[in-house]
């Protein structure tokens, strides 16, 4: 397990976000520079992760990564290559892909200098971003695939079809591959895999498991990139020299066997380096990462250790065992298997999942046991780590138990669940709570860093939202379609988004206004006022207001420090409802102060400003009024974003 970094650096969290500067045309230029920050894989913002062939005994291995970037994307698209690189001994570059290379002719000449020397593997992710290089230099990368290369992509949808079908499948699968959901394929003489890159986990709701939302899936990303990185060694004909295997005696396993039960760990084939040491691990999600036992060390490259199970709960584990010699890892085996019980928890329900700090957290749950007596529950208020915060327990548990639990202002603001039940202090079984309980942490009193934006990326919300918490970041403002608990997990609170009543923005031609012309699209009725209703009309207003911001209420029992109305809306045009009328008299006063000094300045002859009207029904005086503003209507249309041909198309759904 590596150590996790806390650099608070504005170039990292970029490229940790990789750029979205770029727009949706590949053939956008920028200069090398740009181009080579953005593709940069020196990302000082580490997962928890195994180093499950780092350093490695056979060598580093060359491998690029060709991955497809949207121009909306606000969370690296290159950071399963980061992850990758985490956890295998990997000389690794980036090629992002749009349209066609990133960065132009910058980017293809990157390219082309980087094609020059071979690499041992190319990672394609999705399937389709090697047909968005160039014909030229796409060939170039399949020319080296055919001769002897390896090449990764993603399975199921995300697969290239063209270049499966050319390739010619395995009729067994090589045992470096085995059981990991890979296919396997020759392709000239080169080798090709189809693997679920990144794809193990999904932290969007309602995907994410009670697990996933206490522990996090640090477990399930390293186990998804365990599977890659034998797919890219197995491809690249850099697999281990030693075979390592440990047989548990079965993929599904009684608790009470346990104690019974032997694994035998064999290592057969030839090392680089000098003595074996091996190592053992067993793996759960609930546990963190587990304690290393050491299991034997050897001077030969083929023998035999055995180890005793431990007691574990029921659920899924792993266990992992490794060599390594003074070259590095040597070879390692990874084998699931899954503890069964004859004893339940189950339906652990909370009466509310949040509460202002000093309230109890409140509920129930059900035992299922032939061994009450014999029995203890425990019932966890715990932090992301598993650490207890407070604890109930309850010797001899009826079937059905309810529970309070303490809470207190030193208590983070997120807080998971857990009744386990024990034998003689060791857990038989366990089971969450479906939510977290949070306690709000308004923040009102302190100086907060506010983040903007939704990630576009469920499997790596973890990382980011803890990465802009550690920069120091104390608030996000993302609450419409995004999985709230990611934030709520990494410490910040919010400020939710709200509706306001206000049309939101379009755009001819673009996602923003330098990309494109401004609509002139705000909706009116026949009477000439705003068909979603006037702004200014009260108490309607202020009721409208009131249904939209009731919609956002639920936030606040994860902490809001405000509520946010102005994302994106539409504050151009008036309408002629009564009250906008009224609104736009008395801003007229309070700018002239006499209807005097309006009618000289606009060259009318009102008596009052009660007689003041937006415009006159066909627009003359207010387009001539513009007219004498702008001089041209290529002025006029540069200030407001438009694109009139003339003054005469201008209507008064323009008035502001």
């Amino acid at each position: 397990m590596s150590k996790i970094q806390n650099p608070h650096t504005v170039t990292a969290l970029i490229l940790l976000m990789s750029a979205v500067v770029a727009p949706a045309m590949a053939a956008t230029e920028y200069p090398l520079e740009v181009v080579e920050m953005h593709s940069s894989l020196e990302v000082p913002f580490e997962t928890p992760h195994t180093d499950w062939a780092a350093p490695y005994a056979g060598g580093r291995i060359r491998v690029m990564f060709i991955t497809g970037k949207n121009h909306t994307t606000m969370l690296g698209v290159t950071r399963y290559a980061v992850e990758t690189r985490q956890r295998f001994d990997i000389e690794a570059d980036v090629v992002m892909v749009e349209s066609g290379v990133f960065g132009g002719s910058a980017g293809e000449k990157r390219l082309r200098r980087l094609l020059a020397k071979p690499y041992d593997c190319y990672v394609v992710k999705p399937g389709d971003a090697i047909d968005r290089v160039a014909t030229e230099l796409r060939e170039i990368i399949m020319s080296h695939v055919r001769d002897g290369a390896g090449m990764v992509m993603p399975s199921g949808k995300a697969t290239n079809k063209k270049i499966v079908a050319e390739a010619e499948p395995l009729e067994s699968l090589p045992e470096m591959i085995k059981g990991r959901a890979i296919d396997a394929f020759k392709l000239g003489k080169g080798r090709l895999t189809t693997v679920p890159i990144d794809q193990g986990w999904n932290l969007g709701e309602p995907a994410a498991t009670p697990e996933d939302r206490i522990f996090g899936v640090d477990l399930k990303r390293d186990l998804s990139y365990e599977a890659t990185g034998r797919a890219i060694l197995w491809t690249a004909r850099r697999e281990p020299k030693l075979r390592v295997s440990a047989d548990v005696g079965g993929a599904s396993i009684a608790r009470g066997d346990l104690a019974r039960r032997l694994v035998k760990v064999s290592w057969k084939g030839s090392i680089s380096g000098g003595s074996l040491n091996l190592e053992a691990r067993f793996l759960r999600q609930t546990q963190g990462f587990a304690p290393v036992q050491q299991l034997a060390t050897s001077q030969s490259a083929e023998g035999t250790a055995e180890l005793s199970m431990p007691l574990l709960p029921a659920g899924d584990h792993w266990l992992h065992v490794v060599a390594r010699s003074d070259r590095g890892v040597e070879g390692w085996a990874l084998t699931p298997f899954t503890v069964t019980s004859d004893e339940q928890v189950a339906n652990l329900k909370l009466l509310r999942d949040w509460g202002e700090a000093g309230g109890r957290i409140e509920g129930s749950v059900e035992i299922q046991t032939p061994h009450r007596e014999d029995r203890t529950l425990d019932v966890n208020a715990l932090d992301r780590y598993g650490r207890v915060l407070a604890r109930r327990s309850f010797p001899a548990p009826p079937t059905e138990v309810t529970f309070d639990l303490p809470t207190a202002s030193w208590m983070p603001n997120y807080i998971g669940v857990e009744a386990v039940l024990l034998k003689d202090g060791q857990p038989v079984c366990m089971t969450y709570a479906p939510q977290a309980y949070t306690i709000p942490k308004r923040k009102k009193d302190e100086w907060n860093m506010v983040f903007w934006g939704r990630m576009h990326s469920h499997q790596s919300l973890d990382i980011i939202e803890d990465t802009l918490s550690r920069c120091g970041g104390g608030s996000r403002y993302e609450t419409t379609r995004q999985a709230w608990w990611p934030m709520s997990r990494a410490g910040m609170n919010y400020g939710a988004y709200c509706e306001a009543g206000l049309q939101r923005q379009s755009w001819y031609g673009g996602s923003t206004p330098k990309a494109g012309w401004r609509r002139d699209a705000i909706a009116f009725d026949d009477k000439g006022e705003f068909k979603i209703g006037c702004w200014n009309d009260q108490p309607a207003s202020d009721n409208r207001v009131r249904k939209w911001l009731d919609n956002e209420m639920a936030y606040r029992r994860h902490g809001c420090l405000v509520y946010s109305m102005g994302d994106e809306k539409d504050f151009w045009g008036s309408c002629l409802h009564p009250s906008c009328m009224k609104k736009y008299r008395t801003y007229l006063q309070q700018q002239y102060g006499t209807i005097e000094a309006l009618n000289e300045s606009w060259s009318t002859d009102f008596a009052s400003f009660d007689e003041v009207q937006l415009s006159e029904p066909d627009n003359d005086r207010y387009r001539n009024n513009l007219r004498k503003t702008f001089g041209t209507i290529d002025a006029y249309n540069k200030e407001w974003l438009t694109r009139y041909s003339s003054f005469d198309e201008i209507t008064r759904q323009h008035v502001t």
